[in-house]
């Protein structure tokens, strides 16, 4: 090829430009009507579409759908251009490209105009971005200000709990959970679960059921909000916290069904809050789950429930060693000395309970009186139990002293101003140590002690808060008053033991507790031996200086 010769690949470029000259004038020829009557309606000069066939051209459509495709274009073209027009212009240099972007369409610069218009767009995108962070910033101060608010909230809450005022504590909390209203999902219920766990320690030490009612709708709400796919081990903790306080209201009452509830719930927490994943959480979890189990078999006349306490009481101490949590070490031997105690009691042989005894000496180790007074005192009165059980398969009235002894320790910490129902727990459990040494004496200085013991018990075990309790201390008052009233001339006594024993088959009835049932009506046929209860109320199983309630947050 000659140098400086044309390449015949080349275009020419007014080839090019003759082409769409020449169709330019086609299109006009042929939709002279429609494009006059299309600029018209949108307002755009003729010129301007005339440029715009120029840079945009008709290739490639169908001759009989030019018509629709340039009504189109020039509709698109047009809308744009208003809208660009309407836009609010809140920053002046947006507001000069977008004046750029309009000159550039109504030159049918399309190029141009796009160009401007990415220009706009990264303008809007840093200044959206500068709003975010403030609208960010201005809603976190919203939040802060909000979880002040429900702070106070709290904290007015616990002012009401400092008088027992349950019902007031309980609508401030609830002011505070509406409060945060704005705030996010987690920081309710993490709030609820707060107010929850506070009712709960009341309705724990202070006896108050309506406590624990409101309790359990708190740790509801809770359940309901917290995502169980996105925080498991919280979704665990809350159901462990609810499974707490099913548990302490079931033991409070004659059904079984709030027992249950809290079997169920300490099994789906355990679901999440596995061995492997948080082994201190689920042993603790093993601990509540053998105390729901322990009160349930405590109930019934099998010992399948009581098994499985034991079972989960000793899966606790895989993990909850004496080296590294000794007080929840201690707490569940205590607890596992409850439920080999009450298998004891249903077995002829003693190795059961010389082996509750055992676990509760072993959990006076280190649940001692300075570190954890409540502890302590609710591990004597446990092991007092199971030495009056020891003593009272024996002869001799060693381990019935022992036991009075461990009672009356106990009950130098269990004060019925800190906690009424262990106080009246203890003092039912010392009347029935005293009641079997009195029947082994001759004179009758025990069982007045014996009497009076149930009778202040009964102060605070009451028919409306622990019907179950009740009935079996009406029960042990009716045995007490039975002996005496045998070795008295006159039938005072007899007749109150009468009354007693028909008070506590007002609760103790054939459906709900066969066997109590079966022992109060044994007791009112002539001739009959005084009874004596030995229900689940006799221990205290509440897991006290361990803890049951999982931390939040932890």
């Amino acid at each position: 090829m000659a140098a400086g010769a044309p390449d015949k690949d080349a275009e020419d470029p007014t080839v090019g430009a003759q082409t769409v000259s020449q169709q330019l004038g086609e299109l006009k020829a042929l939709f002279q009507r429609e494009i006059a009557t299309t600029t018209a309606e949108y307002r755009v000069p003729r010129e301007v579409v005339d440029r715009l066939l120029v840079t945009v051209g008709l290739a490639g459509i169908e001759p009989a759908a030019i018509p629709g495709a340039f009504d189109e274009l020039v509709r698109r073209f047009a809308a744009m251009r208003d809208a660009l027009q309407q836009q609010r212009n809140d920053d002046p240099e947006i507001a000069t490209l977008k004046q750029q972007a309009s000159d550039a369409l109504a030159a049918a610069d399309l190029d141009t105009a796009e160009r401007l218009l990415s220009a706009i767009r990264a303008r809007q995108r840093t200044l959206s971005e500068r709003r975010r962070r403030a609208a960010d910033e201005a809603h976190a101060d919203l939040v802060a200000a909000l979880e002040d608010e429900a702070a106070t909230c709290a904290r007015q809450a616990d002012a009401a709990l400092l008088r027992l005022g349950v019902a007031e504590a309980l609508g401030f909390y609830r002011d505070g959970i509406a409060v945060l209203a704005d705030a996010s999902t987690e920081i309710r219920w993490r709030y609820a679960l707060a107010a929850a766990d506070a009712l709960g320690e009341i309705g724990d030490r202070a006896g108050r059921n309506d406590a624990l009612l409101g309790c359990l709708g708190l740790h509801e709400l809770a359940l309901r909000a917290a995502d169980r796919d996105r925080v498991p081990l919280d979704w665990a903790k809350i159901q462990n916290n609810l499974g707490v306080a099913l548990w302490t209201l079931g033991a409070r009452e004659s059904g079984t069904a709030r027992l249950e509830e809290a079997v169920a719930a300490y099994r789906a927490a355990l679901e999440e809050g596995t061995r492997d994943r948080v082994p201190l959480d689920w042993a603790m979890t093993q601990n509540n789950l053998g105390s729901a189990l322990w009160t349930l078999g405590a109930r019934e006349s099998g010992t399948a429930r009581l098994e499985e306490a034991v079972a989960a009481y000793r899966a606790a101490l895989e993990e909850w060693t004496r080296d590294r949590v000794p007080l929840q070490w201690a707490t569940t031997q205590n607890n596992l000395g409850n439920a080999l105690a009450t298998l004891g009691e249903r077995e002829s042989g003693t190795a059961r309970l010389e082996e509750a005894v055992a676990a509760y000496r072993a959990a006076l180790e280190e649940r001692t009186r300075d570190r954890v007074p409540l502890g302590w005192a609710m591990t004597q009165n446990n092991l007092g139990s199971a030495l009056w059980t020891l003593g009272a398969r024996g002869s001799g009235t060693a381990r019935l002293e022992e036991a009075v002894a461990a009672y009356r320790a106990a009950l130098g910490e269990l004060t019925r101003r800190r906690v009424p129902l262990q106080w009246a727990t203890t003092q039912n459990n010392l009347g029935v140590a005293l009641q079997r040494l009195g029947q082994r004496e001759s004179g009758t200085t025990r069982l007045e002690e014996a009497v009076a013991a149930y009778r202040a018990a009964l102060e605070e075990r009451t028919r409306d808060r622990v019907p179950l309790d009740w009935a079996m201390t009406q029960n042990n008052l009716g045995a007490a008053l039975q002996t005496l009233g045998a070795r008295e001339s006159g039938t005072a006594r007899l007749e109150e033991a009468v009354a007693a024993y028909r008070a506590a088959l007002e609760e103790w009835t054939r459906d709900r507790v066969p066997l109590q049932w079966a022992t109060t009506q044994n007791a009112r046929r002539p001739g009959r031996r005084a009874p004596y209860a030995r229900g689940s109320g006799e221990r205290d199983g509440a897991s006290g200086g361990g803890g049951r309630r999982l931390p939040r947050g932890a």
